[in-house]
């Protein structure tokens, strides 16, 4: 199991190299998709916004999956990956999902 996970971690850096992020290699991503189908929101965080964009649009992220394309409609950016998983948990809240409707709203 330990094997996997460095195998895991070396082929998130090569697809970060291989598109040319090389400055944001220990950067993590809260974002939030909307579905231009059906207009609902999933909110969710990666390391890699553009493969994990490409994830979601091709149908491989079966949440999604039903619902695409989507739209990216908010970004934020963090240093720790803790700290993203705090913000995703917060936007996943009730509080959460009231803030993020005022700040796509104004």
């Amino acid at each position: 199991m330990l094997k996997w996970r460095n195998s895991r971690r070396r082929r998130v850096k090569a697809d970060l190299v291989a598109s040319g992020d090389r400055a944001g290699l220990n950067m993590h991503y809260v974002y939030v998709l909307q579905s231009t189908k059906d207009g609902k929101r999933y909110v969710g965080i990666t390391n890699n916004i553009i493969r994990r964009l490409r994830q979601h649009n091709s149908g491989r992220v079966p949440a999604t999956k039903g619902r695409k394309p989507l739209a990216l409609l908010r970004l934020e950016e963090f240093d720790d990956r803790s700290e993203a998983a705090q913000r995703e948990k917060y936007s996943k809240s009730g509080l959460g999902r009231k803030e993020l409707e005022q700040l796509l709203n104004l």
